[in-house]
């Protein structure tokens, strides 16, 4: 994110709470009492968005939860029954309002709670969090404050002399943030401060007369073919021998060199393992400069355009691989950064918002197949956010509504499994167009950058199990039938770092040696009861296919701790809150 993205948010703000302030003062002909409707305005409509997500996907409720429900309701009841009992001749009612409390107060604490979700709670969720109804309960509390201050005779120069300063405070640190987290930091490292391999340009001009187009696709949390028979029971044999019939070979027992994004493709765009990160910027750092400098400024991109390959990227809806200046053209269907589109969902105008997840994804893969039309050689990078949740199709390709991305939604199994399914679809589709349209056969990587993680979090307490599943992904290859040692050079475990040092050495005439095929686990993930993050602590897990990490073999010994910190992410309760 640059200064330039906050420009749309910051000017709609200011805007808009001016607007409010203008009219709210005409109708109330009072200072005062204009500000701190227009701080009560302001405070609900940019927050809309998060209390709606927090009423719709609560947190998990656990017994320690429950135990303050009942303290609060506790003393909420007694107080009120104290309060509205308060007269002599119903002391005997008090005594009876405080027992109720009581006796409330225990059957909250001992009552099965999946009961009075079910019975109780749940209904009353349906129904307010409907967009619309919430919307207009929303609107109500807001013309509730507003008559309720506008009718007020209390002197108001205190609170409104308190919202104020509070307001210019909240000002002072949101520009502090601003100033630290986008100037400074992206001053710390402008250019380059990463290895890159050589490229030599001579060789890869004498080692043929033609280029062919290399189309590279990721697709972002596809999960490898043990890991959905596994984990979510699905036989996906079907695309892949789809695959193989268009002259694919699948490296069925490929790992993800990283278990996260971030790590991930700046790895496998620059040919190398980002052991260097663990010094600079260390391995306790949450700046994430130079990971994404490095999916910007690849050194697969800038090889081949010093061959002549236009490079061509396809913006996604995640702001690293949402733009590249270094790219010759790049294709999006919206101008509207990632921040701004956040920004605005997190109002109530996101009921006006088309869906930009959906629309980034069917705009990309209607728009490849003209690539391949183009005469010049041409290198695309496309970075699709499937079957990655949110879940925003069924197997069947239905739009469904989605809110934004969150953790808890990977233990959506099914739902997973029928974006998955209708991904395949889409995927073969677009093979079929791009060998169509083009008039010499191009090389085509269709990659996973990681697995699933059906228990968030599980970073905290790692085993093998999970890094597995979250390890193995799909890794699929289409090269040029004319070679005579088409496939000869890849082989089964191949990962993502070695993708491109294979295709340079076999059509570019480099002579870059292999690197053995590891997997390293860092903690990329935040809990509730541990916000460390060590990103760029490294442990190697597996060499070469072969698992030599020192993490639990067995899911099964790690059983107590799976159960107290996830069993409500997968036991029945949960389930109200992944819908």
């Amino acid at each position: 994110m640059s200064i330039f993205d906050l420009i749309f948010p910051t000017l709609m703000s200011l805007v808009l709470v001016f607007v409010v302030y203008f009219i709210v003062i005409k109708i109330t002909n009072h200072q005062n009492k204009s500000g701190i409707i227009t701080a009560i305005f302001a405070l609900l409509f940019f927050n809309y968005g998060r209390i709606y997500s927090f009423v719709l996907r609560p947190p998990s409720i656990t017994s320690s939860f429950w135990i303050i429900i009942g303290l609060i309701s506790f003393i909420l009841l007694t107080g009120g029954m104290i309060y509205f009992l308060r007269i002599k001749r119903f002391r005997f009612q008090k005594i009876l309002g405080i027992i109720f409390t009581i006796l409330l107060t225990f059957f909250l604490l001992i009552f099965n709670r999946f009961t009075i979700y079910i019975n109780l709670i749940k209904p009353i969720q349906n129904t307010i969090t409907h967009p619309y109804i919430f919307l207009i309960i929303f609107s109500t509390f807001f013309f509730l404050f507003f008559i309720l201050i506008w009718r007020t005779h209390y002197p108001l120069n205190e609170i409104n002399r308190g919202l104020n300063t509070f307001s210019v405070v909240l000002v002072i640190i949101i520009i502090i943030q601003i100033l630290l987290g986008v100037i400074l930091t992206n001053e710390t490292y402008m250019e380059k401060e990463f290895p890159t391999l050589p490229f030599n340009v001579t060789k890869a001009t004498q080692s043929t007369s033609s280029y062919p187009d290399v189309y590279y696709i990721i697709l972002d949390g596809y999960a490898g073919e043990e890991t959905l028979k596994k984990i979510h029971g699905f036989d996906n044999s079907y695309f892949l021998n789809s695959l193989n019939k268009k002259g694919f070979y699948i490296a069925s027992n490929s790992r993800s060199n990283y278990l996260t994004t971030v790590l991930s493709l700046p790895s496998s765009l620059n040919m190398i393992y980002l052991d260097f990160l663990s010094e600079n910027p260390g391995k306790e750092s949450v700046d994430r400069t130079i990971p994404y400098l490095m999916m910007k400024q690849h050194s697969l991109g800038q090889n081949l355009q010093k061959l002549g390959y236009e490079y061509i990227h396809f913006a996604s809806v995640w702001n690293p691989t949402g733009k590249n200046s270094y790219a010759d053209v790049t294709y999006g269907l919206s101008q509207l950064g990632e921040f701004s589109y956040l920004f605005l969902w997190s109002t109530p105008l996101r009921f006006f918002l088309p869906s930009r997840d959906i629309s980034t994804f069917l705009y990309t893969f209607d728009k490849i197949p003209s690539i391949a039309e183009q005469n010049n050689p041409t290198f695309l990078f496309a970075h699709i956010t499937l079957p990655h949740p949110p879940y925003m199709f069924d197997k069947d390709g239905n739009e469904l509504s989605h809110p934004p991305f969150e953790p808890k939604q990977w233990a959506e199994i099914e739902k997973y499994v029928d974006q998955l399914e209708y991904l395949n679809k889409m995927v073969i589709e677009l093979i079929d167009e791009i060998l169509i349209n083009s008039d010499e056969e191009p090389i085509i990587i269709i990659q996973g950058d990681h697995g699933t993680e059906i228990v968030p979090g599980w970073t905290k307490n790692p085993n093998k199990d999970r890094i597995d599943e979250r390890s193995f992904i799909l890794n699929a290859y289409y090269f040029p039938s004319n070679n005579e040692n088409r496939y000869g050079i890849l082989y089964d475990n191949i990962s993502p770092v070695n993708t491109f040092r294979i295709i340079f050495n076999e059509y570019f005439g480099q002579e870059y040696p292999l690197l053995s095929d590891n997997t390293y686990f860092s903690d990329h993930t935040t809990s509730s009861n541990n916000f460390a993050i060590s990103l760029y602590d490294f442990i190697l897990v597996y060499e070469h296919g072969k698992y030599v990490g020192p993490f639990l073999i067995k899911e099964e010994i790690n059983n107590k701790t799976f159960d107290s910190n996830f069993s409500s992410i997968l036991s029945p309760l949960p389930n109200m809150f992944v819908n």
